[in-house]
């Protein structure tokens, strides 16, 4: 596993500003500014070293924190469910921000052996959607149609999606960081579309869509190979399938599964409260939308 994520990126601080929220690095550490309620913030480090923990560490985040900075919300990006803080002021969440399980393709096993490595079921669909005519393209023009399928997709499942404007601004290329646009057509129509981030050794399928019209034909499974197969050419070295959860996305993460890869577990998220009353106020505003 990738020992930086990309969202420790300068060009993730840069997508970060772009949305409107103020960030700050402290050795090295991004931290981005969350907006709450009534002029109120929190400082939010995604998929963080486990320095944050560190005395030192906190002692510079202090230098900068505001009064109107509530707490600090920290996710480290280290394996393991279980996590020993020497921090006891932290408090571990009953919930995540990113995924807090995910699942992991070793990339340095040749093609072959990732395509052995399968679900028998997972290879026939991809050979059926190249049987189909299926093809794969990528570029920014198919950013219209992505939010097409998304929009889709969101209404199908019952799930929340973001803004048009907040997926366009992910579309970051610099040398070391490109999120892109990979879609599925099938006589001249898209019917699956993806995000998909290239940082580091580690391309993380981001988002995907697909119309359930089309679902006969089998284009997520081919239109992931390729994306595989692709990470695989830019001699990366893992490909992160971006959350796993059965419990939760039953049906999501079968078909991750089906593509072989090894489970990853994170500690989860970490807050240490600055406000105590303005917390509470906080965690009672949460229990009342939810």
């Amino acid at each position: 596993m990738q020992t930086t994520s990309f969202l420790q990126s300068k060009e993730w601080a840069q997508f970060q500003t772009a949305l409107g929220r103020p960030v700050f690095w402290v050795d090295g550490v991004l931290l981005v500014q969350m907006p709450l309620r009534l002029g109120k913030a929190y400082l939010y480090a995604p998929r963080c070293p486990a320095t944050v923990f560190d005395a030192d560490f906190l002692g510079r985040v202090a230098e900068i924190r505001k009064d109107y900075h509530l707490f600090l919300r920290v996710e480290p990006h280290i394996q393991g469910s279980a996590l020993k803080i020497s921090q006891t002021c932290f408090n571990k969440l009953s919930f995540d921000l990113q995924p807090a399980q995910t699942m992991i393709l070793d990339l340095r096993i040749p093609a072959g052996q990732l395509l052995e490595k399968m679900h028998p079921k997972t290879r026939y669909n991809i050979r059926l959607a190249e049987k189909h005519g299926v093809k794969i393209k990528k570029g920014q023009e198919y950013m219209t149609d992505f939010w097409r399928l998304l929009q889709k997709t969101a209404k199908r499942d019952k799930i929340k999606i973001f803004s048009s404007a907040y997926y366009q601004k992910q579309l970051i290329t610099t040398d070391n960081f490109r999120t892109e646009v990979w879609v599925a057509e099938y006589n001249q129509k898209v019917v699956a579309a993806n995000l998909v981030n290239f940082y580091g050794e580690t391309a993380t399928y981001l988002h995907g869509a697909a119309d359930y019209q089309y679902r006969r034909l089998m284009a997520p499974h081919l239109l992931q190979w390729a994306q595989i197969s692709e990470a695989q050419k830019r001699g990366l070295r893992w490909y992160d399938f971006w959350g796993y959860d059965q419990q939760k996305w039953p049906g999501v993460s079968r078909f991750k599964k089906g593509f072989g890869g090894s489970v990853i577990q994170y500690p989860g998220a970490y807050d240490l409260i600055w406000r105590n009353f303005w917390y509470w106020l906080y965690k009672l505003g949460r229990r009342i939308i939810k």
